[in-house]
């Protein structure tokens, strides 16, 4: 039961990122290879022949024999277009892991650098030059959150997304769902590990005019706040449906 827990996973297309059952072959939207899944497939037809094949012996009369014979060659022929799928399988595995292994090292390498500079700005204490070069690699497709701050550049970003929201909705002044999404949302950083006191400090600090603001301009009751908050302690945000929801009940919508 484990051991089939583990097979039928949730995995992430290396080509689109994509999530999909492990258990496939291919990924279904865009139809990469799950090699895994794709060798079990072929080992699973491998082990259908030999049963048909040993269903074979049991057969009794001639005709039943000169069946089997001809079923026989049949399954010899589809034994060799198996295994040569296989051995194509195999090949395409290895070079692809070359490939991933060069990449992982180019990967290794860009982080040795790019980490020292993350660690130049943490250091200076220069949070906007530090959230700008941590959003570039992330947006570039690097492992940032291997660096040993990420949690909290994630919440620098996070809490530049509420002020940029907050000045578009006092200069526009139209539908207040992200402004509300995105400044309730800083109350994450009561729920955040791997931070040090520190920086949790700094982040508290950095927070406290946007979350005045929310509350001033939202006006929430305990009850309503506690009722997002549980949201965002289990799932780690709040989905904009559910805010669109709450104010439209208020009659805030946009």
């Amino acid at each position: 039961m484990h051991r089939e827990a583990e097979q039928n996973r949730i995995i992430n297309c290396r080509s689109c990122g994509a999530e999909f059952d492990s258990s496939l072959p291919n990924c279904p939207y865009c139809g990469r290879m799950n090699l895994p899944a794709a060798e079990s497939e072929y080992m699973a037809k491998l082990e259908n022949i030999r049963g048909n094949l040993e269903d074979l012996g049991e057969m009794a009369d001639r005709k039943a024999i000169a069946h089997s014979r001809v079923l026989g060659r049949k399954l010899l022929i589809a034994i060799a277009v198996v295994f040569v799928i296989a051995a194509a399988a195999l090949i395409v595995r290895a070079v692809q892991g070359r490939d991933e292994a060069g990449k992982g090292r180019e990967e290794f390498l860009w982080q040795r650098e790019a980490f020292l500079q993350f660690d130049k700005l943490y250091d200076s204490g220069d949070w906007a030059g530090l959230a700008d070069a941590y959003r570039a690699a992330r947006d570039d497709g690097h492992s940032v959150y291997q660096y040993s701050h990420s949690r909290f550049c994630d919440y620098l970003l996070q809490i530049e997304l509420a002020k940029s929201s907050l000045q578009e909705y006092d200069e526009r002044y139209d539908d207040p769902v992200f402004l509300f999404s995105n400044e309730i949302e800083l109350y994450e950083l009561d729920y955040i590990k791997n931070i040090s006191n520190e920086e949790r400090v700094l982040l508290e600090e950095m927070r406290a005019p946007l979350i005045s603001d929310f509350e001033q301009r939202f006006n929430l009751s305990n009850d309503e706040l506690s009722y997002f908050l549980i949201i965002l302690s289990k799932d780690g945000f709040i989905s904009i449906k559910e805010c669109e929801r709450f104010l439209n009940e208020r009659g805030m919508e946009g």
